[in-house]
Order: C-alpha cells, then sequence, then structure tokens
C-alpha cells in the first residue's frame, strides 16, 4: 500500500524521535521526503539514508525555524529541491523546564518562537505554495497533551502547544475553500531519548503504567501511523481536528 505515493512531504525536528519515526513511515507509503533539522545533522543524514533505501527520494534541509527567515527560507529550499509540497509535519519542538515563577523570559520567547510561530510560519509559506500550485495539501501539526492539561514547570511548553491548537482550527478555516486540510496530533508520552532522559529513575515505568490506561508508553510509530492517516485521502473531510494519542492518558479524572 502506497497511499503517498507521488507526494512530497516535508517534516520538521526530522532528525530524531516522532520526525524520523514520519519521514520513513511516509517514505514507506511512497512518498519523497524533505527532512529539516537543526541540531541533528547526523540523525537527519541516517532519516535520508534510510529513506532512500526504500526507494524514495530525500533531502536534508538545515533550519532553526524559531529564526522567521529560516522558517520561510526551508520551505522555499524544499519547493527547489523536490519541486512541490504536498504535506507539511510541523514536529519541531524545544522544551524549557522551570518553576512558574522562576520562568526566565529568554525561556519564553525561545520556545514560542519554535514550537508556534515557527509551525506558523512553515504552515503558511507551504500553504501559499500550494494555494499558487492548486495542491489539496495536508497540514499536520504535531501538539502535545500539553495543550490539552497542564504540566508542573512547562508553562512555555503548554502555552505553545495550547496556541497551536487554536492556530490548527484557524489555518482550517481559512484554507479549507482551497481543499487543503488542517490538523494536529497531541500525542501523550511517547517513548523517545529525550522523554526517557527526563522521566528516568527506579520506580518510572511502573509510574508511567499506573497513570497510562493503555499501561505503556507510546512509540514514535503511533504518532507516524496518525500522520499517515491525516496526510492520506481517507482524511479529506477531516479538517480543524485534534487527534489525542495518548494511550488514553488524558482521560483519567486524577494519576494514581
Amino acid at each position: 500500500m502506497t497511499p503517498l505515493a507521488g507526494k512530497v512531504v516535508l517534516v520538521t525536528g526530522a532528525g530524531t524521535g516522532l520526525g524520523a519515526a514520519i519521514c520513513l513511515a511516509a517514505a514507506r507509503a511512497g512518498a519523497d521526503i524533505a527532512a529539516c533539522y537543526h541540531g541533528s545533522r547526523p540523525g537527519a543524514l541516517s532519516v535520508k539514508r534510510r529513506v532512500a533505501e526504500e526507494g524514495r527520494r530525500a533531502v536534508t534541509l538545515k533550519a532553526d525555524i524559531g529564526k522567521p527567515r529560516e522558517a520561510k527560507a526551508v520551505v522555499q529550499r524544499a519547493l527547489s529541491a523536490m519541486g512541490r509540497i504536498d504535506v507539511v509535519v510541523n514536529n519541531a519542538a524545544i522544551v524549557r523546564w522551570a518553576p512558574f515563577l522562576d520562568f526566565r523570559v529568554s525561556d519564553w520567547d525561545e520556545t514560542l518562537a519554535v514550537n508556534l510561530r515557527g509551525a506558523f510560519l512553515c504552515a503558511q509559506e507551504a500553504a501559499r505554495a500550494m494555494v499558487a500550485r492548486h495542491i489539496k495539501g495536508r497540514i499536520i501539526n504535531i501538539s502535545s497533551i500539553g495543550g490539552i492539561l497542564a504540566h508542573d514547570r512547562l508553562c512555555a511548553y503548554d502555552a505553545a502547544k495550547g496556541g497551536m491548537a487554536m492556530l490548527t482550527r484557524c489555518a482550517a478555516l481559512e484554507l479549507a475553500p482551497h481543499g487543503i486540510t488542517v490538523n494536529e496530533i497531541a500525542p501523550g508520552a511517547i517513548e523517545v531519548d529525550r522523554t526517557r532522559r527526563e522521566f528516568e529513575g527506579p520506580g518510572m515505568a511502573r509510574r508511567w503504567k499506573k497513570i497510562i490506561p493503555v499501561g505503556e508508553w507510546g512509540q514514535p510509530e503511533d504518532i507516524a501511523r496518525a500522520v499517515l492517516f491525516l496526510a492520506s485521502d481517507d482524511a479529506h473531510y477531516i479538517t480543524g481536528q485534534t487527534f489525542v494519542v495518548d494511550g488514553g492518558q488524558s482521560i483519567r479524572l486524577s494519576q494514581p
């Protein structure tokens, strides 16, 4: 099955974790890949090699999407290299931990610049290209249950993800007449290098099993499968929606 055959997928934050898994899943589904990365060049090059092994084209593009000029430029570079963009996956994000009373303005600004403004700029620039080329494209924002439920010491991250939900709806409303859908996926606890570092320690695995109703962390491939669905023609009538992929974590009234 190659539901994305002939499509070009641009993924930000593509060098590690969710981004890498999304790139590989899209390639297996028939897509060519524009892999945008910032600090994970070895990971991006590995993604490029593995995409090529699937028989698909791939290009790696370095950019700091927290900077407006670079966010717009990376979309144009992807267009130049690949000829078109059919799907944008806004996955790039940073995390800054600190108590609310001690949270620094510089960390707040950096977090919102990458996690929210960067997603807006990449989506806007790609949507302009889709409209100009009459492409009925897909924009998929990778959010978090932190945009729905609050975390301790993550005020900027959660605020950005909450803003992404409304960005998704506003963009979906205005782009619908052009045949472009915009949706977001809100992952819960997904096992990647960053979360393993943040939540390591004795008893942590047992604690997560109690918090998550299905009894285990999610895997990057769980998010990648949701992306493939929203990028496919099967989801052509779905727009402006938040898909929570969290093993039921967000439905529990209280944590054990």
